[in-house]
């Protein structure tokens, strides 16, 4: 048998209730959510769970329950006359005979007492209360000993024929009628106390942390300031959007625990302004989600954010009002980690065998890269045509304009080799040039590039041993080239 123990009282809006404290245990497991209950959030009994194992300045705010005072007038051990209520508030014991809920009130102590003591007696294990507020609570789970603790509760008392429309009318008038304060107002409130709240309580208290340490450096005035083109962003809930950002950021492990990350944002944030925002549809978006995603991958991969950038602006991602910027990550690192790159080399026609060694061998070369960085590749074969006989010039323009990479090898100064190479470089095509060393012509002179082309940096392979050295210099160059992420752009 469990019993409660609590105040009677009427409310101001006529309800009769019990408020007392029970074990958290008893009131998880004779209560139960109702069907206009939503659903619970994951990431929210997750902070629950840790509020109550962290204990410190642990605070549990009352639950409301309901409970329906059952009769079945028609059974035959049925009293008559019972009026559940107003028996109870009587001062008279009421018993149901449905589900043996019993409450008795106890008899005054003195006189004058206006206090109603009365005591809840439950003999079955059944739900029999039903959760108007606090459901999260109750179900979140915990890794310390909660269950014994006792916590406040409110049972709204409810006849057979009130409860279905007066429980639902609760629980909107409870969700729906109050303001709760906003996550800006009380980051203000705490960040404005220094006396109370200093940075090293911040830092290493678990109510906070390192992200609300950062977020509290951040000042309004100097963002404003240096930042025009952010300034649509942050009307009145900038600290909101920090708190945010460096939750993130150290969750993935994109800034360290330490006071001088702050100058990587202050960095961070002025190639935002100055690059990304610029553009006139960002500047005057207010998607706080995608400005977390730009400084994000500002800081941990900067050569995507142009990608971003591009992929934002012709999708119009910023007008999606629901988003978040994990999704946004992830539909990234998504793109990133399997979209094949296409790599087009360009050579002299030296033989027909020599062009068969150079499929042969860049295709070795880039699998052998694609194992070491898990990332797909697509060779373009080189002087081989498939599929339907075209013109040959625009063919390859096409396949120039297509690749994400460009290798050529500037051998001989081959006129068709330039003319492409400078192609490349003119719609913006990451490339990889390389050439033979120490390259002479028939009558011993050295082999120099034209003036427009002689400022390019090459890479020198060795002739006699070709095969291995080209491979070699595809190996070493291209991560390299994923790396600084101009591919990206091309894209």
């Amino acid at each position: 048998m469990i019993k409660l123990q609590g105040l009677l009282g009427q409310t101001f809006g006529g309800y009769i209730t019990v408020r007392g404290t029970a074990k958290f245990s008893d009131l998880v497991n004779h209560s139960e959510a109702k069907e206009y209950q939503r659903e619970t959030i994951p990431k929210h009994l997750e902070e629950i769970s840790n509020y109550y194992d962290d204990r410190e300045n642990l605070f549990f705010p009352e639950v409301i329950l309901s409970l329906e005072l059952k009769y079945n007038f028609d059974s035959l051990d049925a009293q008559s006359g019972v009026d559940p209520i107003h028996d109870i508030v009587s001062g008279n014991r009421f018993k149901s005979n449905v589900n043996e809920v019993n409450i008795q009130p106890l008899a005054k102590r003195h006189e004058n007492d206006q206090l109603k003591v009365v005591n809840i007696f439950l003999n079955s294990d059944e739900k029999v209360f039903g959760r108007i507020d606090g459901n999260h609570r109750l179900t979140a789970t915990n890794t310390v000993n909660i269950y014994n603790e006792e916590i406040p509760f409110c049972i709204v008392l409810f006849t057979e024929e009130s409860i279905k429309r007066q429980e639902k009318m609760l629980f909107f008038n409870i969700n729906s009628k109050a303001i709760p304060l906003t996550t800006e107002e009380s980051l203000k409130s705490i960040f404005e106390d220094e006396e109370n709240f200093p940075n090293e309580l911040l830092k290493n208290n678990n109510s906070f942390g390192w992200e609300y340490f950062f977020a509290k450096l951040v000042k309004r005035d100097q963002l404003n300031s240096y930042f025009p083109n952010l300034r649509t962003l942050f009307n009145n809930d900038f600290l909101t959007i920090f708190l945010k950002l460096f939750k993130l950021l150290i969750n993935y492990e994109v800034i360290e625990k330490v006071d001088s990350e702050i100058e990587k944002i202050h960095v961070a944030l002025t190639e935002i302004n100055t690059n990304i925002y610029n553009n006139e549809q960002l500047k005057s978006s207010q998607n706080k989600a995608i400005f977390i995603a730009f400084m994000f991958y500002q800081l941990k991969s900067p050569e995507l954010i142009n990608f971003l950038k591009s992929w934002i602006t012709k999708n119009e991602i910023f007008n999606i009002e629901e988003l978040e910027p994990e999704s946004i990550i992830n539909i990234m690192n998504n793109i990133a980690n399997h979209k094949t790159k296409k790599i087009f080399v360009a050579m002299p026609y030296f033989s027909h065998a020599r062009v068969t060694e150079y499929n042969k061998l860049f295709k070795e070369a880039i699998k052998e890269v694609e194992e070491a960085i898990d990332l797909p590749f697509e060779l373009i074969p080189i002087m081989r045509n498939r599929g339907e006989s075209e013109r040959i010039d625009q063919r390859l323009l096409n396949q120039i304009r297509d690749c994400d990479i460009f290798i050529a090898d500037l051998t001989g100064k081959n006129e068709n080799v330039l003319y492409e190479t400078a192609f490349a470089e003119g719609v913006g095509v990451p490339s990889l040039l390389i050439k033979k060393d120490n390259e002479v012509d028939a009558d011993g002179n050295e082999v120099v590039m034209p003036f427009d082309m002689d400022k390019r940096q090459y890479v020198p392979y060795q002739e006699d041993s070709y095969y291995s050295s080209i491979k070699s210099i595809v190996k070493h160059n291209l991560p390299k080239i994923l790396e600084k992420g101009t591919w990206y752009e091309n894209s």
